[in-house]
């Protein structure tokens, strides 16, 4: 049993110690004040510990949708690369359309003379 890198041996001479200074009727009270002091320190270190688990967490997951968020650009580049695409092929066939365009013209002004 190691208390803050105390032993049971140096323990009870602190013990031993206190009880001489103290004495028998304050040795119980200030034993119920150190306990209460060490109570509240182990409150505020777990209180502090949550804290900074509880950020962490939510800088995770910030930083997950940051990730998503690049998958997301990706996802927009790539569906602007294919817009990119069908308008091109669009384009190569809207050229064709007109060429056909005007032979129907000209066969619509042959049959109306």
């Amino acid at each position: 049993m190691d208390f803050f890198g105390i032993g049971p041996l140096e323990i009870i001479l602190i013990l031993v110690i206190g009880l001489l200074i103290f004495g028998p009727q304050k040795l119980p009270q200030i034993g119920r004040d150190v306990g209460k002091a060490l109570r509240s320190f182990k409150k505020a270190s777990m209180s502090i510990t949550s804290e900074i688990e509880k950020e962490l967490e939510d800088v995770k997951k910030e930083v997950k949708d940051i990730d998503s968020e690049k998958g997301l650009e990706d996802v927009r580049k790539g569906l602007a690369h294919f817009k990119k695409e069908l308008e091109d092929i669009k384009a190569e066939k809207e050229p064709d359309s007109r060429k056909s365009e005007p032979k129907i013209i000209e066969v619509e002004k042959q049959s109306n003379p």
